[in-house]
């Protein structure tokens, strides 16, 4: 619901419909890459939760903790956009 309402055009004219639009489009790229990581993330757990059946059990142990362990670099996503946002990373400098 997020996604579309910022493809939504906005209602006015003039200069405040430029700016308008890039923080719409700056959004919609955070949105995004926040959904595809999410996903990416929980969807190999769930993924290999559901196919526990299917799979031998070294093979089922090891892929649920190479899915667990591909949670830690989703996780620290979030915290890396949030302070990019209000430019408070020091090896990033926004011209």
């Amino acid at each position: 619901m997020i996604l579309r309402v910022l493809k939504r055009p906005t209602p006015g004219d003039g200069k405040e419909k430029e700016g308008a639009y890039q923080q719409k489009r700056k959004a919609f790229v955070v949105v995004t890459v926040i959904l595809i990581t999410l996903v990416f993330g929980y969807g190999t757990v769930a993924s290999v939760i559901v196919l526990r059946d299917h799979l031998p059990y070294h093979t089922y142990c090891f892929a649920l903790s190479l899915s667990w362990t591909a949670l830690l670099p989703v996780g620290a996503v979030q915290p890396y956009l949030y302070l990019s946002k209000v430019d408070k990373l020091p090896c990033i400098r926004n011209v």
